[in-house]
């Protein structure tokens, strides 16, 4: 019964034939994987934040206006056309995921989940870069 062999990858008149190891190939090609392989990016803030942050900044706003006086309406106006304007430029500038949260820290009073100003998140974001 004939012993059933690989067929060579490389042969020469005369000479045995020569099989290229395979184990070292495939250790070449997983270091090469690895080497490309690189950290994702932090992620941007999805629509659902950017949705909590407005929430928490109409409570922001009128936080702000009840410590001026309760039906102080002009300065709830005013703070929500500054808070429009402040998300509209978070939402058309990419930012990084890293520097995403620690600006949300900074702009969130209370703890998480507290008022938020989208205004203060964009002094801190123009401070970063």
């Amino acid at each position: 019964m004939r012993q059933h062999q690989r067929p060579a990858l490389i042969e020469s008149p005369g000479a045995r034939p020569r099989q290229l190891p395979l184990c070292p190939i495939a250790l070449l090609l997983a270091a090469a994987l690895t080497g490309c392989a690189s950290p994702l990016p932090p992620a941007r803030p999805t629509p659902a934040v950017f949705a909590s942050r407005d929430a928490r900044s109409q409570e922001f706003c009128a936080l702000r206006a009840k410590a001026r006086g309760y039906a102080d309406t002009d300065m709830a106006v005013t703070c929500r056309r500054e808070e429009y304007s402040a998300e509209a430029r978070a939402r058309s500038i990419t930012i990084n995921g890293d520097v995403d949260r620690s600006c949300e820290e900074i702009a969130t009073y209370g703890g998480p989940n507290g008022p938020f100003s989208w205004s203060v998140y964009m002094d801190c974001i123009d401070d970063s870069i």
